[in-house]
C-alpha cells in the first residue's frame, strides 16, 4: 500500500516527538519539552525574536557627605562677664558649630521675625487679609526694629498664636509665646531654633520667603529708638541679612542678640546675656569678638582643613 505523504506543515521528526511523549505518558512521566536545539531562520517577512536590551543599573547620586561640627572658638562662656549661646550652619543648614545652642533665652526683637514669616504665611494661604498697613509696620518691625510696629502687629493678629503656630510649623523645639501676655519680647526661643528659622528663610522657595529676605537685608544702621544695629554680625562680617535683638533688663540680666546670613549662605546666631551693670557698647565689643571668631572657625577652608 501506498503511504499518503505526511501533511503540509508537520515534519515525521514532530510525528516521532509525539510517539515520545505518548509513551513517556503511558510510563507515568511528565515530559516537559524544552526549546528546540536550532531554530529554523524565520519566513521572509516574520520577525524573528529580539534580545532583551541590556540595561544598566541606574546612576545613584552620591550626597555630599555631611560637614563634621567644629568646636567653637573658646570663651563664649564668659564674655564681659556674660555668656553667648551660639550656632553656625552650612548653606545647606546643617551645623557647623554650637555652643549652648538649646539654653532658652528670651527672644527680644528675634521674635519679630516669626511673628511676620506667620503673617506671610498665613496671607499666601489666604487665612489672613494684610492691609498696607500691616505690611508696613512688617518691614518697619524687621528693618528699623520698630516696637510700635510690632506692638500693633501682637494686638490685631494674636501674636502669641503667630508664635506660637510658628513654631510648631517650624518644628522648634525650645520656642513658645512669652509666658506673661503681651510681652512679646519675653518669649523664650534658643540659638538653634533661631538658626533654623533663618536658614528656612533663605534656602526657601516661597514668594513670602522672598520678602521676608528682602526685608532682612534691608535692615538700617540706627533702630527706630535709635539703637545702633551694627553689631555682631553686622559688626565687621559683611552680614548680608541680619535681626538684632537688645532687651533690659530681665531677672537682672541684658540681652543682646544678633543673627543673620553671612555672604557665602552660612547662617550666624549669637544670644547674649549679660550682667545688667555691663554697658551696652562693651555688650557689643564682646557680640563683634564672638562672631568673628565663629565666623572664622567655621569658614570653608577652615572647616576642610579640620
Amino acid at each position: 500500500m501506498r503511504r499518503t505523504a505526511a501533511p503540509l506543515g508537520r515534519a515525521p521528526h514532530r510525528r516521532v516527538l509525539s510517539w515520545l511523549a505518548a509513551l513517556v505518558v503511558a510510563g507515568g512521566l511528565v515530559l516537559v519539552p524544552g526549546p528546540p536545539c536550532a531554530a529554523a531562520p524565520p519566513a521572509a517577512g516574520e520577525a524573528g525574536p529580539r534580545a532583551a536590551p541590556a540595561t544598566q543599573p541606574p546612576l545613584t547620586a552620591v550626597p555630599p557627605p555631611l560637614p563634621t561640627p567644629v568646636p567653637p572658638p573658646p570663651g563664649l562662656g564668659n564674655v564681659a562677664g556674660g555668656v553667648v549661646a551660639a550656632v553656625v550652619l552650612d548653606p545647606a543648614g546643617r551645623v557647623l558649630t554650637a555652643a549652648d545652642a538649646d539654653r532658652p533665652v528670651p527672644t527680644a526683637s528675634l521674635v519679630k521675625v516669626l511673628v511676620v514669616e506667620e503673617l506671610l504665611t498665613r496671607e499666601a494661604a489666604g487665612t489672613v487679609v494684610l492691609t498696607a498697613a500691616d505690611r508696613d509696620r512688617m518691614a518697619a518691625a524687621l528693618t528699623a526694629s520698630d516696637d510700635a510696629a510690632m506692638n500693633a502687629l501682637w494686638v490685631r493678629h494674636d501674636g502669641a498664636a503667630l508664635v506660637a503656630a510658628a513654631a510648631a510649623r517650624h518644628r522648634l523645639t525650645g520656642t513658645a509665646p512669652p509666658p506673661v501676655p503681651g510681652r512679646w519680647g519675653l518669649a523664650p526661643t534658643t540659638a538653634r531654633d533661631v538658626a533654623a528659622v533663618l536658614s528656612a528663610v533663605e534656602r526657601g522657595a516661597r514668594p513670602a520667603d522672598a520678602v521676608l529676605r528682602a526685608w532682612l537685608r534691608g535692615v538700617t544702621p540706627t533702630a527706630a529708638d535709635g539703637f545702633d544695629q551694627v553689631f555682631g554680625v553686622l559688626g565687621g562680617n559683611g552680614a548680608v541679612a541680619a535681626k538684632q535683638g537688645w532687651m533690659c533688663c530681665v531677672g537682672g540680666l541684658r540681652h543682646l542678640h544678633s543673627a543673620g546670613v553671612l555672604p557665602d549662605g552660612r547662617v550666624l546666631v549669637l544670644l547674649g546675656e549679660f550682667p545688667g551693670d555691663t554697658s551696652w557698647a562693651t555688650a557689643a565689643t564682646a557680640l563683634d569678638g564672638a562672631a568673628s571668631g565663629l565666623a572664622a572657625a567655621t569658614a570653608p577652608s577652615a572647616v576642610a582643613a579640620g
